[in-house]
């Protein structure tokens, strides 16, 4: 059971780090891909004691004039 849908967008894909994927070390970090592309990566500070969220989206541009 994990978050299925983040401001009413479905999660399509999850991977938790802490198991190590593709050769990288275990880390305690969740990403999540949602079904419009956006990515949430969420971790904890190394220093502090807050979490940090890092959030990645895409945008396409249309040039109208050449349309």
């Amino acid at each position: 059971n994990g978050i299925t849908e983040i401001n009413g967008l479905k999660v399509i894909k999850t991977v938790d780090y802490i198991i190590g994927i593709d050769g990288l070390p275990k880390s305690d970090m969740l990403w999540y891909k949602l079904e419009d592309g956006t990515i949430f990566i969420i971790r904890p500070s190394g220093t502090e004691p807050k979490i940090k969220l890092y959030i990645n989206e895409s945008l396409l541009l249309i040039d109208t004039q050449h349309l």
